[in-house]
């Protein structure tokens, strides 16, 4: 080959190699992308993260808040974690908020709402373990991660059986999180959740539903001590009715806002338990969105100010982990807190219209709003017990 010929190949090989490798600055972040989105499950391997936390809000009373900072808990992160369910062929990806402590710690498992996933309310995942509490976050199904590699098309039972297995399956998620080998406390259990989660979760704290099949069937966990539902369903859906709630007898805390579609129906769960550790918090101005994790441009900051909703999750994280400790861990002022005059009572029959504990003044009345229940003006918080 003359010196012409070589010339001219080797600047036909630099000109290729050069599109290939634009070609693959072009394409490689599209083909790694695709299956973190198409890939049915997680890695196997854990991913350990330090969590970010937003400053604990210091504008409301301490008063009302029976622990208004995070706790002494140092709190790792960890994901990209999957149990595989060998009864129903499989895999329930889930992400693990823990203390970096002695131990044992009590367990939370937490169930998103339809369309959500574990990545949802990392705010609480973040402040309960820093409390110490191990936080439990799977994805269920219908997550807006799996709906396009699972089948959606499966009875309502799956979502309990999900929080039932991962309570299974804690010696399992030992082996996966050296961190938390002789940690876990499984005769401490809590199970929480929002909107459909919080419908699992009362299901099985012992609600019975009227499913196609069969009537009253419930999936009551034993294992199971206490539960958290943030704006559960009323009557006339998913096969509940006035009934439905009245075998729960183990302590339960239900959450709803003054600017959900129907927070009477809302609350019709909890009036309609048997009495005996029971509460409801009423948030006035909230929305169901409001109790997730905030994102600037999102559903939740064009509807309200950031203000209330930190506002707003200051209070949940405060009477959330008073409840917790009452009856995860036995605490007597959590308890005593509960049943104080910190978060001010109310009425049952007329909930929003009692003296309520009123949020810091913010941009709020900036903001559009939806004025379809009765409001005294300004955030406001009821706790209601039974």
């Amino acid at each position: 080959m003359d010196r012409v010929t070589r010339k001219i190949v080797g600047f036909l090989l630099l000109r290729k190699t050069s599109t290939l490798v634009i070609a693959a600055m072009i394409v490689l972040p599209i083909g790694f992308a695709l299956p973190a989105c198409s890939r049915p499950f997680p890695r196997q391997r854990p991913v350990f993260d330090q969590p970010t936390f937003t400053p604990s809000n210091q504008s409301i009373p301490t008063q009302s808040l029976y622990k208004p900072n995070l706790g002494s808990y140092t709190v790792g992160v960890a994901d990209d974690l999957s149990l595989f369910d060998s009864r129903r062929k499989r895999q329930l990806p889930v992400k693990v908020y823990y203390p970096q402590g002695q131990g044992p710690f009590p367990v939370i498992i937490f169930s998103h709402g339809g369309g959500g996933s574990k990545e949802g309310f990392s705010y609480l995942g973040e402040f309960w373990a820093s409390q110490g509490y191990i936080s439990i976050h799977p994805s269920h199904s219908d997550s807006s991660f799996l709906r396009e590699t699972e089948d959606n098309a499966q009875p309502l039972e799956y979502r309990p059986q999900d929080v039932s297995f991962v309570i299974d399956s804690l010696q399992a998620l030992e082996g996966k999180i050296p961190q938390l080998r002789g940690k876990i406390d499984r005769a401490r259990i809590g199970v929480a959740g929002h909107s459909f989660g919080a419908y699992s979760a009362l299901w099985m704290a012992g609600q019975m539903v009227d499913t196609a099949q069969r009537k009253d069937v419930s999936f009551r966990d034993p294992r199971v001590r206490a539960f958290l539902a943030i704006s559960p369903a009323g009557t006339g859906r998913g096969g509940l009715d006035e009934r439905s709630w009245d075998r729960i007898t183990a302590p339960v805390m239900i959450v709803s806002g003054s600017n959900e579609r129907g927070d009477d129906w809302r609350m019709e769960p909890f009036k309609n338990m048997p009495a005996g550790n029971k509460y409801y918090l009423l948030f006035q101005d909230a929305y169901h969105s409001s109790y997730n994790d905030y994102k600037p441009g999102g559903r939740r900051g064009l509807m309200q100010d950031r203000e209330t909703i930190d506002n707003i999750h200051t209070y949940l994280q405060s009477a959330s982990i008073a409840f917790w400790d009452s009856y995860l861990k036995q605490d007597n002022a959590a308890k005593q807190f509960l049943q104080s005059d910190a978060l001010p009572g109310g009425n049952m029959d007329s909930p929003l219209n009692s003296n309520r504990d009123t949020f810091p003044r913010s941009n709020r009345d900036a903001f559009p709003r939806r004025d379809r229940l009765p409001s005294s003006g300004g955030g406001q918080v009821t706790l209601f017990k039974k």
